[in-house]
């Protein structure tokens, strides 16, 4: 059956082959599904993440800057990248190791919330009502404890809504971020 699926469709992947017999709301579910698009700029991409990851810790570590037009695949590809740097379990049984933290920035360039949405993702306990230095601290010891080799920030552009001031101050957070860890 499969083999004149191939040849009654031979326009379809093998993937899309499977849907070709389901019922019309899960053909349109599985259209509507999110699927990876390796075009020649997002492969680029990818491969220089994947040097970034691999690069030797220094003081003042390389980053990346990925810019674009709202729905050009971005997020898609740090959901790509993150899918092929997935964290495990260390061998010595003492946590994990994440290569890979993918964190949402905030919708305002704001310390407090940036260390909140990290906590979050790293699921540690604190309270939002915490200082500054102690979720700081927080952050810090857990992404070294986890091995975290890159902070991927998506929407980064929430900073420009803040004031001129405010900007400068979150960038500088995350200088200090990158510069405490080697990230």
């Amino acid at each position: 059956m499969s083999e004149l699926k191939k040849k009654m469709y031979p326009h379809l992947s093998s993937a899309a082959l499977e849907y070709v017999d389901s019922s019309t709301d899960d053909r349109i579910r599985y259209i509507r599904s999110p699927r990876w698009i390796g075009y020649t700029r997002a492969k680029e991409i990818l491969s220089k993440l994947e040097d970034l990851q691999a690069y030797p810790k220094r003081h003042r570590m390389p980053n990346l800057l990925i810019v674009g037009e709202s729905n050009t695949g971005k997020t898609m590809l740090a959901e790509r990248f993150l899918d092929m740097n997935l964290a495990y379990e260390r061998e010595d049984g003492e946590g994990i190791v994440i290569p890979a933290l993918y964190v949402q920035s905030p919708p305002v360039p704001n310390e407090s919330r940036l260390y909140n949405n990290i906590l979050n993702k790293l699921f540690a306990p604190y309270r939002p009502s915490d200082s500054i230095d102690k979720k700081s601290f927080q952050v810090l010891q857990l992404m070294k404890h986890c091995n975290v080799k890159m902070l991927v920030l998506d929407e980064i552009h929430s900073l420009l809504a803040g004031s001129l001031e405010k900007q400068r101050m979150f960038l500088s957070v995350l200088r200090n971020l990158g510069n405490e860890l080697q990230i």
